[in-house]
Parts: C-alpha cells; sequence; structure tokens
C-alpha cells in the first residue's frame, strides 16, 4: 500500500538532503581530472550503507573506479540485487541556469546533474530500504551494486560481478531509465552498439587553397559526400542492414496505445522528428536499428580564416542495433561499404570500439507481473513496455553471471534531459516512484 501524504513529505526531506550531499560529488568518470570526486563519492556511499548497519564491500580496481556492494540480509526467502552507477556526465559547455552539483528546486522540478541518471533514482530505493529497516518492514533481502564506470564503460565490471555477486540472488532490478508521460513503465529491450571513427586522408598536408584549391582532392568535401551516402530518406543504406530482426512481444506500448511524443519536440527545441516511413517515434528508436552522426571535424575553424585546403577530416559514428541482430557483422558490412564508396585517391582509415550486445528481456515472468500491479497501484495508470533505444551492456552480464532474470523499472520522467544541461527530476513523478518503491520493499 502506498505511503500517505504526510509520510511522503517528511520522508522527502529526508531524501533531500541525502540527494544533496550525493549530487555534491564531481563524479565525472568520462574526465580523468575528476578520478577524485569519483572516488569521494563511492566512499561517502560505502559510510551512508556502513551507518544503516549493512555489510559493504569497497572494491577497488586499476581499471575503474571504486565498485560498492552493500547486501542487507534479514533472513528472507527472496534476495533482490539493485543495480545502479554513481558517475554522471560532464557539464561543460553547458548553459546550466545553476550549479550543476547543487540541488535547485522550483515548483514542479528538481535540477542537478545526475538528478535521474543515475543518482536520484537509485537513491529511491536506498531510502525506501533504509526507512524499512528502521521501521523493521523490509521483506526481501537486499544488494546494491553501486558503479562508478556506466557512463565511460567498465570493461572491468563482469569480472568483479563473477568475483563477488552471491548465488542465492532471484533477481536485478535496475532503475535508470524514463517512463513514457504519466505511465509507468517496464522497459523490455535494450538496443546493443559500438561506435566507429572514419578518417579520411588526401594529402600528407593541408594546402594553399588559392594555389591549389579546385584541383586537389579536399577531405572536408570528400567527407561531405560520403556521410550522406549513409542514410537515404532516414532510412539506412547498409547491405543487410535491417537483416535479422526478431520479432517484439505483443504488450502494452507507447505505440500500440497511439501515445503522442510531441510533448518531447517542444522540450528539446525541435521541430519535428525524422522518422522512416510507416513508424512512429518509439517504434523509431526502440525496435529498429540505426546509425547517428556523432562528431564530424575537418580543416580551421578557429578566429578567422585559415585559406586552406584540408588533408583530413575526421567523423564519429554510432551505430545502434536490436535483438536478432550481430554487433560484428554490422561493423563488418559498415566497413565494406565505407571502403566501396570513397575514391581511390582518398586514404580510408576505421577505428572502432568493441561492439555490445542487444537484448530482449523476458517479461512474461509472476515477478514482472507483481511489479507491473505495484506500479499501476502507485501511479494509478496502466503499465507500458518500453522498446528501449539506449543500451546498458551490464545487463547481459548480470543475467550471464547470475542466471536469473533483470527487470528494468523505469522511475525518471520521460522529459528529465539526462545527458543535457537542467538535468531535472519531475516532483509528481518522484512522488509516485517513492510510493512503488516502499510497496516493493515493504511487500511480499
Amino acid at each position: 500500500m502506498a505511503p500517505g501524504k504526510h509520510f511522503y513529505l517528511i520522508f522527502m526531506e529526508n531524501y533531500k538532503k541525502l540527494l544533496k550531499e550525493f549530487i555534491s560529488f564531481k563524479s565525472i568518470s568520462t574526465d580523468a581530472q575528476f578520478k577524485s570526486g569519483c572516488y569521494e563519492c563511492a566512499e561517502w556511499l560505502s559510510g551512508l550503507f556502513r551507518k544503516n548497519s549493512f555489510s559493504v564491500k569497497f572494491i577497488e580496481n586499476e581499471h575503474c573506479n571504486p565498485v560498492v556492494f552493500a547486501s542487507y540480509d534479514i533472513g528472507a526467502e527472496e534476495t533482490v540485487c539493485v543495480y545502479g552507477h554513481y558517475d554522471v556526465q560532464p557539464t561543460d559547455g553547458q548553459p546550466w541556469a545553476n550549479d550543476p552539483f547543487d540541488v535547485f528546486e522550483d515548483q514542479s522540478y528538481i535540477y542537478a546533474r545526475g538528478v535521474v541518471d543515475n543518482k536520484g533514482q537509485v537513491l529511491i530505493h536506498i531510502a525506501n530500504v533504509f526507512e524499512a529497516i528502521k521501521n523493521n518492514t523490509l521483506t526481501k533481502n537486499v544488494l546494491f551494486v553501486i558503479e562508478g564506470n556506466e557512463e565511460s564503460g567498465n570493461p572491468a565490471l563482469p569480472q568483479i560481478l563473477k568475483e563477488n555477486l552471491p548465488k542465492n540472488i532471484d533477481y536485478t532490478i535496475i532503475s535508470d531509465g524514463e517512463i513514457v508521460q504519466d505511465h509507468p513503465t517496464i522497459e523490455s529491450s535494450l538496443r546493443g552498439g559500438a561506435n566507429m571513427k572514419i578518417i579520411l586522408k588526401t594529402a600528407n598536408s593541408d594546402t594553399h587553397s588559392g594555389l591549389f584549391g579546385g584541383a586537389v582532392p579536399n577531405a572536408g568535401y570528400e567527407l561531405s559526400l560520403l556521410l550522406p551516402k549513409i542514410k537515404e530518406k532516414n532510412k539506412i543504406t547498409i547491405p543487410e542492414f535491417y537483416k535479422d530482426i526478431s520479432v517484439f512481444p505483443d504488450v502494452a506500448t507507447p505505440s500500440s496505445l497511439n501515445i503522442d511524443p510531441v510533448g518531447l519536440i517542444s522540450s528539446f527545441g525541435m521541430k519535428d522528428f525524422v522518422l522512416e516511413q510507416g513508424r512512429d517515434f518509439y517504434e523509431q528508436v526502440g525496435q529498429y536499428p540505426t546509425i547517428s552522426i556523432t562528431g564530424i571535424n575537418s580543416g580551421y575553424t578557429g578566429a578567422g580564416f585559415a585559406n586552406i585546403v584540408p588533408s583530413v577530416a575526421e567523423a564519429r559514428l554510432n551505430i545502434r542495433i536490436v535483438a536478432g541482430q550481430d554487433i560484428n557483422k554490422i561493423l563488418l558490412n559498415l566497413e565494406k561499404f565505407l571502403k566501396e564508396n570513397v575514391p581511390e585517391y582518398v586514404e580510408l582509415y576505421i577505428e572502432k570500439t568493441e561492439g555490445y550486445d542487444p537484448i530482449l528481456l523476458d517479461i512474461n515472468t509472476d515477478t514482472v507481473n507483481k511489479i507491473e500491479q505495484k506500479l499501476e497501484n502507485a501511479f494509478s495508470n496502466t503499465v507500458l513496455y518500453k522498446f528501449v533505444g539506449g543500451g546498458i551492456p551490464i545487463v547481459n552480464d548480470f543475467i550471464e553471471i547470475t542466471q536469473k532474470p533483470v527487470i528494468l523499472v523505469s522511475l525518471g520522467n520521460e522529459d528529465c534531459n539526462m545527458h543535457g544541461h537542467d538535468e531535472k527530476f519531475k516532483k509528481d513523478i518522484l512522488e509516485k516512484s517513492f510510493a512503488f518503491s516502499e510497496d516493493f520493499w515493504t511487500s511480499k
């Protein structure tokens, strides 16, 4: 049963006090200069768990920031693992209205870097478990696994999990996503993917645009001709790019309820979506693969002008695939396509990251059905199952290592702008998320 308003108001003040402390650590894993902030944040978490009678492992590894394992065993029949991360995205160059590492709020939202992704969401579960322990109402054994390299990639984490996860976990819960408008949401798939760097070289050095322009190959221009060949009329042109896509389950989704994502367009200042013919927004990002250009660089873009013909041009690509597809096959086809579409007078160099697999989760279980009911009670709305465009590579590792399910219960609002400026948690969504979490940890 959801807590009353009085409970929520008192609990919210305690939550915001912890949130303010949690947010204050500049735990940006993508920038080495913030390594100390990551370490201090992990130490703070460890101290917080110990203060609340948890058994804590503070695991250090030369290849990643500390990983915190915190367990509380009441001898219950059910043991639930909660995964989260304390690292956050950078804020440099973003037009924040206030200090992103100091919690700010208005009537509708709480703002801060990490308030949704992921400090604020995982703290909902932490705070509710603490409260249940204090009131002797906790009904499940719990293990929190909170890492500090989710945003930057953590190749060391799978081995850490193998060495430290107990055998008695019944399932893992991750709250690191967004609901759909006011509908509580369980994420039922994740896209896999990889990144690729393309470098075109046309000469050993830049040349004078007056003496050579129009007669020698221009790397920037050649790149501008190559990239449009990857996508035509909003559809990727790489051979077999749409092959082997799995059949997705027939469940209540944003698409099946014809939910209009128009609010997303306005919240990000866009004029419209660009979709493949016959697909809506939620289908496009959740059930189909894509390639995004994430960066382009060539020539001179500093103060004034440099009258040159660029000899080098670079583009970064992010490849996303869906369940049933093989990222290595996609990368090989993309590489072959690029080589076939570059002139002989252009040298092509390709670098790529190791890919991670897409996943289609099993949502037809008694546990998922129970969680669905608790979410509907807390939100007073239909639960939707969302096929997600993003990826959480560690989900596959949890499933492989524990041989038990992972359930992705989103608690963040759809307009939270995670990774962007003024990241925000909507207060009424936060209240409903509290109600769900309290019910989850105190009932069977």
